[in-house]
């Protein structure tokens, strides 16, 4: 159907050009079919398949990046059954962990969710329901890492201290399994998290910029601070993230190219409306 409507509007965007009293239909016409064909082309193939509230699986997956306050379900970048058999169960034990956002470290972990249900912790043990099932180890993404994400029983195949995925904010789901089924009888729940994602740069906390007061620079992201206004996260998505020297999110401008006044005033605008950015 797409190719329909292209191959009309192709047609009527010619006749649209020759003189005549036809023109205004033709163009009009030609308008219509290049709309038609847009909603009804079909979607590029994609990786990795989901929104936000859903865990994405798949290799070379894209990672989000959280603004704000966000819920998400992640991407599953490892998981694995193991464990000799216990209480005539197999494989018992079972790890999973999952990466939440690229560019930390984000600003906090404010709560893990079992099917959009908020789960207590008591350091890395759940309460509760959960208690003595479920463990879970997190993360903010630390350039470096001083360690891997840790499952509550070792031996856990193709896992150990060095896959750091540092950068990352992630958790790590440990879930033991057993024959009655009291906790997992129909599976895993859905798992998922709400942070307080990236960090951003603010040029108001920038006592080199005229008029800022504070230690924030733009070119050093261990100083810059989180926050849900939408002007700073555009100014740093601009500007770009880097990791290790390696750009690995935003457009790479460098700040000769951003305007700083522009955005100071929008980021005021902002914070008058109490305009914010996030999902949670």
């Amino acid at each position: 159907m797409s190719k329909v409507f292209k191959a009309i509007g192709i047609v009527a965007g010619i006749a649209a050009v020759i003189p005549g009293p036809h023109q205004p239909i033709a163009a009009a016409v030609a308008v219509a079919a290049n709309i038609g064909a847009k909603l009804t082309a079909k979607p590029p193939r994609q990786r990795a398949q989901g929104t936000l509230n859903e865990t994405t699986i798949g290799n070379n997956q894209p990672t989000a990046c959280l603004v704000g306050e966000t819920y998400s379900g992640g991407a599953l970048i490892h998981e694995a059954g193991y464990g000799a058999t216990l209480k005539k169960v197999k494989n018992p034990y079972y790890f999973r962990a999952t990466s939440f956002s690229i560019c930390g470290p984000v600003a906090a972990l404010v709560g893990v969710y079992a099917d959009f249900e908020p789960i207590g912790l008591s350091g890395n043990s759940a309460t509760g329901f959960y208690s003595g099932f479920l463990f879970v180890d997190s993360q903010l993404g630390q350039t470096p890492e001083s360690s891997a994400l840790s499952p509550q029983w070792p031996g856990c195949p193709d896992w150990g201290p060095s896959h750091r995925i540092s950068g990352h904010a992630a958790l790590g789901f440990s879930l033991l399994f057993d024959k009655e089924g009291e906790r997992f009888a129909s599976g895993q729940p859905q798992f998922g998290a709400v942070w307080q994602g990236v960090r951003v740069y603010n040029a108001l906390l920038d006592s080199t910029y005229p008029g800022g007061s504070g230690s924030c620079r733009i070119n050093d992201e261990t100083t810059w601070v989180y926050s849900e206004n939408p002007a700073w996260h555009a100014v740093s998505y601009a500007y770009g993230r880097y990791s290790n020297g390696v750009k690995v999110f935003g457009v790479d401008l460098g700040d000769a190219a951003i305007d700083l006044a522009g955005a100071v005033a929008w980021a005021n605008l902002c914070t008058a409306n109490n305009w914010k950015v996030g999902g949670s």
